[in-house]
């Protein structure tokens, strides 16, 4: 009997409750106050494009939170202006933000839930942190002195939808030949920027020199007869093939890495490429003929052959492997692999082949 009654006791309280609250916090009648709240979405929009940092915290109340799309927690309409002035400045200077979709949810009258969907270009985010292109905001509204202003922000970068896998997901794709960089189609993959002869190289071994320029001009002019002019990874570089101690007339040294091992009195071409991999990519297995080099600006590569392995970092010595081995290279790590490569092959012979004769161990898994 006492649980019956405390049932009817429950029924009653909430019945009760819902019949305090108008019918617009529950319908779809809830028109002006929905009107209001995209007018602040609208208004949230033109905010940031005047790069107002002002009128975008004044769309927030007093103690209203934002997290950003990475992450970044500002708390306070105070320290909301103040990090947006700052990314005004530069960053978010030339950007334009479009809201898209805005869908709104009523938990009470005073209180309401909208997922907000943009668009953004322009951005220009510093290394390591992702540019924002599109994504959803989630937003807690609340009803102040009869005005919404938004409580708490959640975005979100967002990517296209895709099904989950059914089972183990595939292999990463593995990268094949580079492709010459007119073929390009994406930024990741690996992409032969230049193939130039050096000439007859009358010596062992020889070195290879990394210097950068701020414009092409000032490049070419330095450059010498073994070298190459190439943009590559938001740099112009001039890339030599010169004895040990080489220096151009000009332009910030980089880099001097050998020595390379080359078959004296042998005419030699550098291939140079540019290598963007995404963690688990790998190549097929191949051979080169003559020494291949990398300069490593980020991530981190395991390049297996048939006498072990050899791994490149960013920031770690440079990894130089002898012509003729089979070999078969993995990015490996947590980073995206942005690296420059060399490839001196001999002028009469392919700078790659692919072969079918050696599996690796996969030392490079290890």
């Amino acid at each position: 009997m006492r649980c019956d009654m405390n049932g009817t006791l429950r029924a009653f309280l909430l019945l009760a409750l819902a019949a305090t609250f108008p019918k617009a916090a529950f319908s779809g009648d809830a028109t002006p106050d929905e009107a209001e709240i995209r007018n602040v979405e609208t208004r949230q929009q033109e905010a940031w494009n005047r790069h107002d940092a002002k009128a975008y915290a004044n769309l927030f109340t007093e103690d209203g939170d934002v997290v950003n799309v990475v992450g970044w927690w500002w708390k306070g309409r105070a320290e909301i202006e103040k990090k947006l002035a700052a990314a005004y400045a530069y960053v978010f200077r030339e950007s334009t933000l479009t809201i898209t979709e805005v869908d709104v949810k009523f938990l009470t009258p005073q209180i309401a839930v909208a997922h907000v969907r943009w668009s953004m270009v322009g951005a220009r985010t510093p290394a390591g942190i992702p540019e924002p292109r599109q994504g959803i905001q989630t937003q807690v509204l609340q009803k102040e002195g009869g005005q919404w202003l938004i409580a708490a922000f959640q975005n979100t970068n967002g990517v296209p939808e895709k099904p989950f896998p059914t089972g183990t997901p595939d292999a990463p794709p593995a990268v094949g030949n580079c492709k010459p960089v007119g073929e390009r189609t994406s930024e990741v993959g690996c992409w032969i920027i230049a193939d130039q002869p050096v000439g007859q190289l009358t010596e062992s071994q020889t070195f290879w020199h990394l210097d950068v320029y701020p414009t092409r001009a000032a490049a070419e002019e330095a450059k010498g007869p073994s070298g190459t002019v190439v943009e590559s990874l938001g740099k112009v570089w001039l890339l030599t093939v010169e004895k040990a101690g080489w220096r151009p007339s000009k332009g910030q040294r980089i880099a001097e890495i050998g020595p390379l091992p080359i078959v004296a009195g042998e005419k030699y071409s550098a291939q140079y490429m540019e290598a963007i991999l995404n963690p688990g990519m790998t190549s097929s297995i191949h051979t080169h003929s003559g020494p291949e080099a990398w300069y490593t600006l980020a991530g981190e590569t395991c390049l297996e052959t048939p006498e072990g392995k050899y791994v490149g970092r960013a920031g770690g010595p440079p990894v130089i492997v002898p012509g003729g081995p089979s070999m078969h290279l993995t990015a490996t790590g947590a980073e995206q692999r942005r690296a420059l490569v060399l490839i001196l092959h001999q002028t009469s012979k392919p700078p790659t082949t692919l072969v079918h004769d050696w599996t690796p161990k996969g030392l490079c898994k290890k």
